[in-house]
């Protein structure tokens, strides 16, 4: 008896769980230059997973930026197999876009043009990171390859439901390309049971 007691509080203590419900931003409105495409969520477990979100991609001759803007909110947390304790908030955390750029060529972004518009005033990035790098000041990039940007506002997300993303200019050698802007609607997604062993 001893040992299966044993090896029970082993495996409980040996990680976590949680349960949340995915938050995610579709678009609305005239984003006919963007194309949208639903992508499902992976389950954590050794490695962290991802929730279920809308895929937004804007597709120019010389590149192309694919956008992810999503949240978790997790209501009970507790060890392996038993998540019983209730998180009594909201997701506290700040509103975070994720934005892939696809691109062959030198490519230079201005980030301080990246700009959210909520309830009638526009919003900077507060933090934003390049391929892992804090970037700061915010402002110009050039990018010579294919390139990973978190972009933080000082937003709290549970509070925002619509949203408008600017992307001003992107230069692709003497070119400049006007990115449309991006009209987002928050939607509840499933419910998880997620798991993080060690």
């Amino acid at each position: 008896m001893k040992p299966f007691i044993l090896m029970f509080m082993l495996a409980i203590s040996s990680g976590c769980s949680w349960i949340a419900v995915d938050r995610y931003y579709e678009a609305v409105g005239s984003n006919n230059l963007w194309f949208s495409e639903f992508r499902e969520g992976k389950t954590s477990t050794k490695n962290q997973g991802y929730s279920d979100t809308f895929l937004h991609t804007f597709t120019h001759p010389e590149f192309k930026l694919v956008v992810d803007v999503s949240y978790q909110d997790v209501v009970l947390v507790g060890p392996l197999i038993f998540p019983v304790i209730p998180t009594l908030w909201e997701h506290s955390g700040n509103l975070r876009m994720e934005v892939i750029i696809y691109t062959e060529t030198n490519t230079e972004i201005d980030l301080s043009q990246w700009q959210v518009k909520f309830d009638g005033a526009s919003h900077l990035p507060e933090k934003v990171y390049v391929n892992g790098q804090n970037h700061a000041p915010i402002g110009k990039v050039a990018l010579e390859k294919d390139s990973q940007i978190y972009v933080i506002y000082p937003l709290k997300a549970a509070s925002i439901d619509t949203i408008e993303i600017e992307f001003g200019l992107v230069l692709n050698g003497q070119n400049s390309i006007q990115v449309p802007a991006l009209n987002l609607s928050k939607s509840k997604g499933d419910w998880h049971f997620e798991q993080f062993t060690l």
